[in-house]
């Protein structure tokens, strides 16, 4: 077993709990190594995921701060760590079949490209040896301890989400790690404006909370589609920097990933909330039709940003390709420089050949040409008329020239 630091890291959470008693929303902090809040209905957050993944945390700390919430072992493992979405859920049932108690866990990935103003923030942050926001620098599964250095310093954030969840009425927590910190802002202020909760519905809790995520995705989606537009714009003012354009790329690319696999978990979460209503009796057929219609809504809402995200990698694809046909008319450019120059000293190469030969003389008395210098005329004519025809048959003319370019381009 591995043996605690005598200066162990804590787990301090943001805890986001609701007071019967008032009818409002409270928030505190806790030490989840020391339990879970004893608050009936409450969320709470680890954003540190970054912790959660280090060395700093033992798998037994993991272990106990996930086992509250019923998910397996398994969770704790790199296989889970590392993947980019899952969903699973573990129920109980009362004697008379009704649902009693329901865990679920499922994982969201998303990722925020940085502008050069916040990249050049964090890297001052750096210089200064200050604590950096989660998901920088040492993503959950690169277990990183060492502190920051300044080529650490990247372009985008990974927020690898983990949501485990705990229903068995009247108690309902849902313990979200790796979410960013204004999810938990907004989420306090939309149920400080409405507290009211249906709690006897398991996903009561994540309704307003998806919301939230979702918002963030978009968010970060819009920042992704954004500097593909800066790019659009400057793509004649500025030379193609591959580097920078097959970096946005990636980060395209993820996203369009890491939404389709989002879409997917939501689309798992929809049928086990099917079943928890089949299982259920004590909600109204009204709340459970409009509970199952807005967790459409919000897959629809994911399904609609992953379309804006592959739109972006195809737009980027496009300036991809421009990028390299403007780099080769470049070259096209060069090479007709090339050609100019020697076509400009050509003539003058010929003549100082051609006289240099002998069939001129240069004395004293002057220069003689050679009785013989026809023969030069004799030679070159009829070589260079062969030449032009094998040229010619063999496809130089512009009618076979142009035939064969159309029957390329029929044949891609």
């Amino acid at each position: 077993m591995a043996v605690r630091p005598a200066t162990a890291t804590k787990a301090p959470a943001k805890v986001l709990a609701y007071d019967a008693a008032t009818k409002t929303w409270k928030s505190s902090e806790r030490d989840l190594l020391e339990g879970t809040p004893p608050e009936v209905w409450c969320y709470i957050f680890l954003e540190d995921a970054d912790w959660f993944g280090s060395k700093k945390c033992l798998k037994e700390d993991r272990l106990k701060i996930l086992k509250p919430f019923g998910s397996p072992d398994l969770l704790s493992d790199n296989l889970c760590v590392l993947l980019n979405g899952y969903f699973g859920s573990n129920s109980s049932l009362s004697s008379d079949g009704k649902l009693e108690h329901l865990s679920t866990w499922f994982r969201w990935l998303t990722k925020k490209v940085l502008t050069d103003k916040e990249i050049k923030e964090k890297s001052d942050k750096i210089k200064a040896n200050t604590q950096v926001p989660t998901g920088t620098y040492f993503p959950w599964h690169k277990k990183k301890d060492s502190a920051p250095k300044e080529n650490d310093v990247k372009g985008y954030e990974w927020y690898e989400m983990g949501f485990f969840t705990s229903w068995s009425y009247p108690e309902s927590k849902v313990l979200c790690i790796g979410t960013p910190k204004e999810v938990r802002e907004q989420l306090t202020e939309v149920l400080e404006a409405s507290p009211e909760l249906q709690l006897r519905d398991p996903f009561a809790l994540l309704r307003p909370l998806f919301d939230e995520v979702i918002k963030a995705c978009d968010l970060y989606t819009w920042r992704a589609t954004n500097a593909v537009r800066d790019i659009e714009k400057e793509r004649y003012n500025k030379k193609p920097g591959f580097g920078d354009l097959q970096e946005l790329y990636r980060h395209v690319v993820h996203l369009v990933e890491v939404e389709e696999v989002a879409i997917d978990t939501l689309a798992s979460l929809a049928r086990r909330q099917e079943t928890n209503f089949r299982l259920s009796t004590e909600l109204s057929q009204k709340y459970q039709i409009q509970a199952q219609e807005y967790l459409s809504f919000q897959i629809q809402l994911m399904s609609s940003m992953k379309a804006r995200a592959v739109a972006a990698e195809r737009r980027l694809e496009s300036e991809i390709t421009l990028a390299h046909n403007m780099l080769a008319s470049s070259d096209n450019s060069i090479m007709k420089s090339i050609t100019l120059l020697t076509m400009i000293f050509l003539p003058a190469t010929f003549i100082s050949v051609l006289f240099n030969t002998a069939f001129f003389s240069f004395d004293k008395d002057g220069w003689t040409i050679s009785s013989k210098f026809w023969l030069y005329w004799a030679v070159v004519v009829p070589v260079t008329v062969v030449v032009l025809a094998v040229w010619w048959y063999w496809g130089g003319s512009y009618r076979k020239i142009r035939s064969r370019i159309l029957h390329n381009n029929s044949m891609v």
